[in-house]
């Protein structure tokens, strides 16, 4: 199996908060939490906010093609960028 890009430097679950959050004219995002270190993790990513760079956008992107190109199998990888493509279908990616 093929090995996804790593994004680095910032705790992986925050990228898709600093994602929805780097749009412009978002004030809020609302995320689902199941326990109190998401919560806390959360609050961190939006304290010290950051919104994606175009590395961070690049690396999203390639795993993005190798989904869609069968390269990785993962079920939770493929569910989430066929979230991403349908994003990118509207133009908003």
């Amino acid at each position: 199996m093929v090995e996804p890009p790593v994004l680095r430097d910032k705790e992986r679950e925050g990228y898709a908060i600093r994602y929805a959050a780097g749009f412009e004219d978002i004030v809020m995002v609302l995320s689902g939490m199941s326990t109190i270190e998401q919560m806390e993790e959360n609050i961190k990513v939006m304290k010290d906010f950051e919104p994606l760079n175009n590395e961070e956008f690049a690396l999203l992107d390639k795993a993005v093609e190798m989904v869609l190109n069968n390269e990785l199998r993962d079920g939770k990888t493929q569910a989430a960028v066929l979230k991403v493509k349908l994003l990118r279908d509207k133009g908003l990616w």
